[in-house]
């Protein structure tokens, strides 16, 4: 069986070659696959803990991204804020319009 060349992650138009962390990152790669399915149980038995303790409800625990709201009810909720905001700011008072130089020219000549 062919032996398995460890896969580049960078390449191309660099002017120079990756550094050696950065070859190892990508040489470690295939094992880190190995390690997935481990790594989601792990996760997976992190949330049932977290469920027990109180931390998270079950729905998010069974599929986060089901308890985080799509992005219609984020744009609604961000919208309903801004209204609400606005509703509960003080309203402010109008400032009397400046006259205009000639306005004011005509107010004197008739003062005096």
């Amino acid at each position: 069986m062919p032996v398995k060349t460890a896969m580049r992650l960078w390449g191309g138009r660099f002017a120079e070659e990756p550094s050696d962390l950065l070859r190892q990152l990508g040489d470690s790669l295939p094992f880190d696959r190995r390690l997935a399915s481990v790594d989601i149980r792990g996760s997976i038995a992190y949330a049932h803990a977290l469920e027990a303790a109180g931390v998270l409800e079950k729905k998010e625990r069974s599929n986060p991204k089901k308890a985080l709201p799509g992005a219609k009810a984020q744009e609604r909720a961000a919208e309903k804020a801004e209204k609400e905001a606005a509703a509960n700011a003080p309203a402010e008072e109008e400032a009397p319009a400046e006259e205009a130089p000639a306005e004011e020219a005509a107010a004197e000549e008739t003062a005096e």
